[in-house]
């Protein structure tokens, strides 16, 4: 899933986000997720 957060100097930033099922026979269980940002910058 792509959206975009919103950092506190208020610059919006685009996030992928992901998660799984702790327990894939489960999911009452609980799960993990994680969101990536890619950020750079251009050098001369």
């Amino acid at each position: 899933m792509e959206t975009r957060w919103q950092r506190k100097d208020g610059e919006i930033i685009d996030v992928i986000l992901s998660s799984t099922p702790l327990d894939a026979s489960d999911h009452a269980e609980g799960e993990v997720g994680k969101g990536a940002t890619f950020y750079f910058t251009l050098k001369d």
